[in-house]
């Protein structure tokens, strides 16, 4: 990133895939028809999401339980995982569940072993987001790449 930015390398960034917003998303209501149609649209594919988020969310909740030696209450992940997904839809949000890649990253390499580091995780995410959106734009994807290739060598 700094020898793009130094050398002002002509290098495809993360601005340039999209505009990355600074400050905290609006409050909305989606801008869709609530009618039966758009419910018989919508519904296979929020089913599949649904059911693709759950099973990586319970594998990495599987993962991370023969890790620590703790155990963990799948019901109540599941449902705070809904209630996350559905809150963040009313702002512009796309859902979510819990990445295995990251996940053990926390738990292997960083030694998180309590819920503060998966707080501390998002909250890191927040701030970078919030406040250093200009410079979060001008990273090159290739640096992604690389952060990526190493989490999948480390998961």
């Amino acid at each position: 990133t700094l020898a793009a930015v130094v050398f002002t390398l002509n290098v495809p960034a993360v601005g340039d895939e999209g505009r990355v917003g600074a400050g905290l998303p609006d409050l909305l209501f989606p801008d869709v028809p609530l009618s039966l149609a758009t419910l018989q649209i919508v519904f296979p594919y929020a089913l599949g999401l649904a059911m693709v988020g759950l099973l990586e969310t319970f594998l990495t909740q599987q993962l991370v339980d023969d890790i620590t030696g703790t155990p963990s209450n799948m019901r109540r992940e599941g449902c705070g995982q809904g209630i996350a997904n559905l809150v963040t839809g009313f702002f512009g949000g796309m859902g979510g569940c819990a990445m295995i890649g990251q996940t053990m990253m926390n738990v292997k390499e960083c030694g998180g072993r309590t819920r503060v580091s998966t707080f501390v995780a998002g909250l890191s995410l927040l701030v970078l987001v919030v406040f250093a959106a200009p410079v979060l734009a001008v990273i090159p994807m290739a640096a992604l790449v690389a952060v990526m290739i190493m989490v999948s060598f480390a998961t």
